[in-house]
């Protein structure tokens, strides 16, 4: 019955969201196929503002299920998977940028492999190499590839990375990919399914979401975030012109990149646990290695735990209730 009713709620979930992707489509096709914006003629290779054919979107680009440089934004994967179908739907492809995300960051093969989607295109790097050397990567399905094959390079792509194809970069790929998908090499990864165990302590992770100062944590793979809460603003009168003020109430969200709600949390990190993190506005996160050791993430994990709570004393946050755990 239980699963009956998650069933019935994921559904709802996904007609809902399947109804606003929708609408947000067609409001930004409506507006690209507006004939008062000009046009370009791969046939006259000139600009033209005369009417042209409908315009449709040309792609769907997404980083799946953790926006990394957005914040460590988790993207709910009912979402994901709603707007994978709806550009299924419509012919869009589908782009997962896995730079980040890809290569068991999140605990499985890409993010793509924990949500069963398979997008057009994937773009790969950082963990594919274990940082012994810079190395890109593009996959796309045989659709997408023999879209751009042809005798006439007008035909082609004309695009490359900086660092792809080269002997030392590959060969240090084929080791890495090797190396993490191997449960002999990979102490954290199912022999069965090719996801990785948690690695996180949950108990830490626990504490963590309880602490006044967050407003929620994402611990997923190797990645441990934390959300801190921002303290509201509010706008008041006084004799020298509107100025904004500190309210006693926090907030969660709307910290964004111009925050410094985090950068407490990563000086402690720092001198008190010589940890080198970096804020992402408030967020603070820790990350280690898909095949380190279970002692090592808990090392940080409850390093993490202590920065949070010193900076939450030093900073007088009060009791403002709990965040949630991912």
């Amino acid at each position: 019955e239980e699963e009956e009713e998650e069933e019935l709620t994921i559904r709802t979930l996904m007609n809902r969201y399947t109804a606003h992707i929708r609408l947000a489509i067609d409001a930004h096709e409506s507006h690209l196929g507006d004939s008062s914006s000009s046009s370009f003629s791969s046939s006259s290779s000139s600009f033209s503002s005369s009417s042209s054919p409908p315009r449709r979107l040309a792609a769907f680009i997404v980083e799946p299920l953790v926006q990394g440089a957005g914040g460590m934004k988790l993207m709910c994967p009912v979402y994901l998977s709603a707007v994978v179908a709806e550009c299924r739907r419509r012919r869009i492809p589908v782009i997962f940028d896995e730079v980040f995300t890809g290569l068991y960051r999140l605990g499985g093969a890409s993010a793509g492999a924990l949500v069963g989607l398979d997008p057009d295109v994937s773009c790969l790097g950082k963990l594919m190499t274990g940082g012994a050397a810079p190395l890109a990567a593009t996959l796309a399905t045989e659709r997408i590839f023999n879209a751009f094959k042809g005798d006439s390079k007008l035909q082609a792509l004309l695009h490359g990375h900086s660092f792809t194809a080269y002997p030392m970069g590959c060969a240090a790929a084929a080791a890495s990919i090797h190396f993490l998908g191997d449960p002999a090499t990979n102490p954290h990864l199912e022999e069965k399914g090719g996801f990785m165990r948690p690695i996180w302590p949950a108990d830490v992770v626990e504490k963590l979401s309880k602490s006044p100062a967050v407003a929620g944590v994402t611990a997923l793979g190797t990645l441990l975030a934390v959300e801190m809460k921002v303290p509201e603003l509010s706008h008041s009168n006084d004799k020298d012109g509107d100025t904004m003020r500190q309210k006693n109430k926090t907030s969660r969200g709307g910290g964004g990149y111009g925050s410094n709600a985090a950068v407490k949390v990563v000086e402690i990190l720092k001198h008190q646990h010589k940890i080198l993190a970096r804020p992402l506005g408030h967020v603070a996160y820790v990350m280690v290695p898909p095949t380190s050791r279970r002692e090592t993430a808990e090392r940080l994990a409850i390093a993490l735990e202590d920065a949070v709570e010193r900076s939450q004393s030093e900073e007088g946050f009060g009791n403002v209730g709990e965040g949630p755990v991912v």
